[in-house]
């Protein structure tokens, strides 16, 4: 597999995951299943799925500190 190949396999993962990630938090239990399974095919599905999930709690937590909701607030004023 070529280099371009590579990182069009990764970005096609990386879309994968996202997707799975977005619908996790509203999903029926056949996307559970699916989703489930979709992490047990590959080693690479699960890292790629949890930095996405650890991405996404780094960010809700930076969204949430009081300081950066203060500052962003008096930018926007």
């Amino acid at each position: 597999m070529g280099v371009s190949a590579m990182a069009t396999e990764n970005e096609r993962l990386a879309e994968l995951a996202a997707d799975f990630l977005a619908r996790s938090r509203d999903e029926t239990p056949a996307e559970r299943q699916a989703r489930e399974a979709w992490l047990a095919e590959d080693p690479r599905h699960l890292r790629l799925y949890r930095s996405l999930e650890k991405l996404d709690k780094d960010a809700t937590a930076l969204l949430d500190d009081p300081e950066l909701r203060a500052l962003l607030k008096h930018n926007s004023e």
